[in-house]
C-alpha cells in the first residue's frame, strides 16, 4: 500500500505548513509544485506575516529571475512583489517588515500608500531609512494602522516628531519602539509625551546623551525591558542609567561609550560610520 502523496494532503493542513514559509517559497516555490499547493499557498493565512528583509531583491538575482520566470515577467521590482504579496494577504496581514532600505521614488510613495490602505490590522511594522521625500508621509500613514502595537524605523525619520504625535492620536496599542539615529532632549521629550505608556524600547547604532536616555526612562513609566546597544553618549555601566532602570525587568546596555569618546570625529557622518563600522 502506497504511502499519501503529498497533493491529497488536506488543504488546511497544507496551509498550516505554508503559513511557516517565508515569501521566497510562497512566491516562487510551492505554488508551482501542483494544483493543491497552488491554492493553500494563495490562501491570506499564509500571508500575515510579509518580510522582505532576508530576500536578495537585487535585479539579477536569482530570486529575481525566478519571479521573472514564474510570473512571465520582462522585468523584476520590488514593487511588483510587494503588491503582488498584500493582494494575497487580503487584509489579513499582521506583520510587514520592509528592506533596510529602499530607493526612493514615487512607486515607493505609492506603495506605502498601498500599505497603509490594504493592511489594516498591521500589530508590527518595520520602516527602512527613508529619503526626505519619503518619510514626510510617515504621520499620515501611521495614523491608518490603529491596530499597530510594535514600530521599528531603522532610522530616525525628519518627520520623527510629527511621527510620534501621529501615533499619540491614532496608535493607542503602542507598546514596543525600536530606533535608531540621533537624538535630544526634544525628541526624548516627545516620546514621553506621546507614548507614555511604552513598554519596551530598543535602541541600536545611536547617539543619545545621558539625560536624554534618562528622561525617556523616567516619562515612559510604563517601561519594562529597555536594550541599548553600540550608542554613543553615555558609559555603558553608568550608575545614574543603572539606578534608574532598577525597577525594570530587563535592561540590557552594551558597546556604549561616552560622549567624549567621540570628540576624534569630524561631524555626525563620521560617527554613524564609527558606530556601524566599529573602531
Amino acid at each position: 500500500m502506497g504511502g499519501r502523496r503529498w497533493e491529497d494532503v488536506p488543504m488546511d493542513c497544507l496551509v498550516f505548513i505554508f503559513s511557516k514559509l517565508g515569501l521566497e517559497d510562497l512566491t516562487v516555490g510551492v505554488p508551482f509544485v501542483c494544483k493543491s499547493w497552488n491554492g493553500a499557498a494563495k490562501d491570506p493565512l499564509c500571508w500575515r506575516t510579509l518580510d522582505f528583509q532576508n530576500l536578495n531583491l537585487a535585479a539579477d538575482s536569482r530570486f529575481a529571475e525566478k519571479f521573472k520566470r514564474e510570473f512571465h515577467a520582462q522585468s523584476f521590482s520590488f514593487s511588483s512583489l510587494f503588491r503582488l504579496a498584500i493582494a494575497r494577504s487580503h487584509g489579513s496581514a499582521t506583520k510587514l517588515f520592509l528592506p533596510p532600505s529602499l530607493s526612493s521614488g514615487e512607486n515607493l510613495q505609492q506603495d506605502l500608500i498601498w500599505a497603509s490602505t490594504r493592511c489594516p490590522r498591521l500589530k508590527e511594522l518595520s520602516l527602512p531609512t527613508l529619503h526626505r521625500r519619503d518619510d514626510e508621509h510617515i504621520p499620515k500613514l501611521i495614523t491608518q494602522w490603529k491596530e499597530l502595537e510594535e514600530l521599528e524605523m531603522k532610522w530616525k525619520p525628519v518627520s520623527f516628531l510629527e511621527t510620534l504625535e501621529a501615533m499619540k492620536l491614532g496608535c493607542p496599542n503602542i507598546a514596543e519602539l525600536r530606533l535608531s539615529g540621533f537624538f535630544n532632549v526634544r525628541d526624548a521629550d516627545a516620546i514621553a509625551k506621546c507614548l507614555p505608556k511604552l513598554q519596551r524600547l530598543k535602541m541600536t547604532g545611536s547617539f543619545l546623551r545621558k539625560e536624554v536616555l534618562l528622561r525617556i526612562m523616567e516619562g515612559c513609566r510604563e517601561l519594562q525591558a529597555v536594550h541599548i546597544s553600540s550608542c554613543r553618549g553615555f558609559e555603558e555601566d553608568d550608575d545614574e542609567v543603572l539606578k534608574k532602570a532598577k525597577g525594570m525587568k530587563r535592561f540590557h546596555c552594551v558597546g556604549c561609550r561616552a560622549e567624549q569618546d567621540c570628540g576624534l570625529y569630524g561631524g555626525y557622518s563620521e560617527l554613524f560610520l564609527s558606530m556601524i563600522i566599529g573602531y
